[in-house]
């Protein structure tokens, strides 16, 4: 059975579909027009003119699936459109959000946020809590039995500007 992961590559066909389309006419499109590998294990991902139903192709170890999906209210949002294309790569998260039928507009990505930035930010790059966060990141290895914790992966692997 195929489970639909963040591993997999997804492509969504941006032109309306007829929904009495099945594996062949779906295939069809993925080779002629996606011009991608239907074989591959990439996840295509087709929607109606009205966007309240969407269907996903995906090639299983042993043949084609299809998960079907209708909305009873509303209709799937779709991200903005690449200039001039088709069809496009989706990210598994803006799937997962149009899947629940979440707002892609009101949706804001928070930028990964890195240690060492979290931590210049508190101590404002100052020499002297350079010097104490050095002593407790030193005693706090010594101290704890613990193999490894949240916080000492956090302000061990934090890399510091010399001074």
């Amino acid at each position: 059975m195929t489970v639909l992961s963040s591993a997999a590559r997804y492509y969504l066909w941006l032109e309306p579909v007829d929904m009495r389309k099945s594996f062949n006419g779906l295939q069809g499109i993925v080779t002629n027009q996606l011009r991608r590998d239907a074989l591959s294990g990439e996840v295509f991902i087709f929607l109606n003119r009205r966007r309240d139903q969407v269907k996903m192709l995906v090639w299983d170890r042993s043949g084609f699936v299809i998960y079907y999906k209708r909305l009873e209210q509303g209709r799937f949002e779709l991200p903005r459109p690449q200039e001039r294309v088709r069809g496009q790569a989706l990210a598994w998260s803006d799937l997962v959000l149009i899947l629940e039928g979440i707002s892609l507009s009101s949706v804001q990505k928070v930028s990964d946020l890195y240690p060492h930035k979290l931590l210049l930010d508190n101590f404002n790059s100052n020499w002297k809590d350079w010097k104490r966060w050095s002593q407790l990141t030193n005693e706090s290895w010594q101290n704890t039995s613990a193999p490894f914790t949240r916080s000492r992966i956090i302000t061990g692997a934090c890399p510091f500007p010399s001074i």
